[in-house]
């Protein structure tokens, strides 16, 4: 009897050691299989107040030296963008020049191509993740602290599987690398990659109620996105070097059908409502209109989530990760009766964010022009006069002293018409040019009231 139970206890004591020796093995195996894949992008931003410089982890997709990286901001003009370069790690810093190929505006990868030669690594990824609870995950990447840019891997093991509506893997029993790192299984597979971590909330109760309490743990890895989030994108590389276009039905919003009209039409699936269809563009043409729901899809039901809130998200996100010139087949009930609508997703129009800025430091204003969605987005009398619409002000400049506000549409400097950014620059700067003090005279739309409101530059600014 003793012996037998000795060699219980000798039995449970080895399970640990030998997970630990396969934890081992996994990083190892990682850590190979990845390290030849890794670098660092840098680039520099131009911006109207001034450049600087950008950087982030990147991992090679392709042999012909494509990386994915997730360090671009897909809200950025890609003319700002410029002098891309890969840095290698190791202590040499040696750095190999490369070009934007272009940027996903719905996951937000950037994709960057190396121009010099050189022999590298290739992640290939799974078309599926297909990780289970319990499931323990790797990855590696490069620690961007130190200059030598070592690289380092991490493990844990899959806790839930989340909708948001995109889909999340929550990972605890250890910690994953950084931003843009590769994400392995047990078994090698690259199944996911490290994004932006969500924030995790903790209360504890205290004589006022429960407070929230600042984690200093809360910088580290708690998610990763699994590859059916992006396998997408990878299958079709933007390549033109610029923000690729989403798809576009021309309805501004959707939204939760709220439980009196689920009453009232007897639904008992998965439904969005129609919200705000623009005239003349492709869901007007095919006959939708405000009020319209939406119970199908290409002859499938809308997928139910935890809330209608994520029906809806979810809705909007299949329809976000379908290519421009795809024909979209709804189910439709306009009132109680029932249609189908066939659209052709055209390309979204230029969006405010896309559109071309000018910024004068001599009086702290940044100002952009207009685009066709302006229209469609302002709802005030100020959203078909042509103009530039105001984007900011240096705090205590003279734009700021002067009344003008965010969102003001400037249709007029100095009596003469201002609609694009390059005319207010020329205006803006031949004035300032004969007199510093000169004051600037702007005619501006603010909704539904037109304003005159003059600019006193302050010698010396």
């Amino acid at each position: 009897m003793k012996r037998c139970i000795t060699f219980c206890v000798a039995l449970l004591l080895a399970v640990p050691a030998l997970t630990q020796a396969q934890t081992s093995m996994l990083l190892s195996e990682v850590a190979a299989k990845a390290s030849g894949s890794l670098v660092v992008v840098k680039y520099t931003v131009t911006l109207q107040t001034g450049n600087r410089t950008g950087a982030g982890q990147a991992v090679c997709i392709a042999a012909n030296g494509v990386f994915l990286t997730t360090s671009l901001d897909s809200r950025m003009r890609v003319e700002q963008l410029k002098d891309f370069e890969i840095v290698l790690p190791g202590g040499e810093g040696k750095t190999l020049k490369a070009k934007l190929l272009g940027i996903d505006p719905w996951t937000g990868l950037g994709f960057v191509q190396c121009l010099e030669k050189h022999e590298w690594q290739v992640v290939q990824f799974s078309r599926n993740s297909q990780v289970k609870l319990g499931d323990q995950v790797a990855s590696v990447g490069l620690m961007m602290s130190d200059p030598a840019l070592p690289i380092y891997v991490g493990t844990a093991y899959v806790s839930s599987k989340l909708r948001v509506p995109n889909d999340l893997v929550y990972v605890s029993g250890g910690r994953l690398t950084g931003s843009c790192s590769p994400v392995f299984t047990a078994d090698g597979r690259a199944v996911g990659i490290i994004g932006r971590q969500l924030p995790l909330a903790y209360e504890a109760p205290t004589k006022g109620g429960m407070t929230p309490l600042q984690l200093l743990s809360q910088q580290e890895t708690a998610f990763f996105t699994p590859v059916e989030e992006f396998v997408h994108v990878l299958l079709s590389i933007p390549s033109d070097g610029k923000v690729a276009r989403l798809p576009w039905l021309g309805i501004n919003k959707f939204e939760a059908v709220n439980k009196d009209l689920v009453g009232l039409l007897k639904l008992n699936k998965p439904a969005v409502v129609v919200k705000d269809v623009i005239p003349e563009q492709p869901a007007a043409v095919a006959g939708i209109t405000e009020g319209d729901i939406v119970v199908g899809m290409n002859g499938k039901p809308l997928e139910k989530l935890a809330t209608a809130d994520l029906t809806v998200k979810n809705f909007v996100r299949q329809l976000m990760r379908m290519p421009v010139g795809t024909t979209v087949k709804f189910q439709i009930l306009s009132g109680t009766i029932p249609k189908d609508v066939s659209i052709k997703l055209e390309a979204m129009p230029t969006r405010p964010n896309e559109a071309k800025q000018y910024f004068n430091r001599a009086i702290g204003l940044l100002v952009r022009e207009k685009v066709a969605l302006d229209e469609f987005l302002d709802k005030s009398g100020a959203s078909k006069v042509p103009g530039l619409v105001v984007l900011g002000m240096v705090k205590e400049s003279a734009a700021a002293s002067s009344g003008l506000q965010g969102n003001d549409v400037i249709t007029n400097v100095n009596n003469q018409p201002g609609t694009t950014a390059d005319t207010f620059k020329e205006i803006v700067e031949k004035s300032l040019a004969g007199n510093r003090t000169a004051p600037i005279n702007l005619l501006v739309r603010r909704g539904e009231e037109a304003k005159v409101i003059t600019i006193r530059p302050v010698a010396g600014s």
